[in-house]
């Protein structure tokens, strides 16, 4: 058997066309937080995924830091929440998969916090008045005081 040359350099070979074991626990503590707060599962492991697992887990600082990112990610309302937007009738959102939490930007995100709640949390904002509520008032007056 080949010589594993670091946990995520070159040395981590595929076993009987299944990943080998250190992708699969990037795998499984994915799916495992996925089921818990709704996001899709991952069921395909192709090379371009295991080299973006390679990378993300050197950012990440490995297992320990991946698990800690997708705890924080699994708190964020924007991340668990963010579901059921519509395009011309198409759900075009449903929530982040495996790949977004393996692109750079996304890493830097949510290493950085962006994805974090506010302090506090979320405060709901005023209901934004229709342009067009103050005629209506006047008109209702108008005719309450014909009758």
């Amino acid at each position: 058997m080949a010589e594993q040359l670091d946990m995520w350099g070159g040395g981590d070979f595929e076993v009987a066309g299944k990943p080998a074991p250190n992708i699969q626990k990037v795998l499984d503590i994915y799916n495992e937080v996925a089921a818990l707060v709704g996001w899709r599962k991952s069921t395909v492991c192709d090379d371009a995924r295991i080299t973006a697992i390679r990378r993300a887990m050197k950012t990440y600082g490995g297992l320990a830091g991946w698990k800690t990112a997708l705890e924080r990610a699994s708190k964020s309302t924007f991340l668990t929440t963010a579901k059921g937007r519509y395009k011309n009738g198409e759900e075009t959102w449903k929530g982040p998969s495996l790949d977004f939490f393996l692109q750079q930007k996304s890493i830097r995100n949510l290493l950085e916090g962006v994805y974090d709640d506010p302090v506090g949390g979320f405060v709901q904002p005023a209901p934004k008045k229709n342009w067009n509520d103050e005629r209506i008032a006047k008109a209702k007056a108008a005719l309450d005081r014909l009758n």
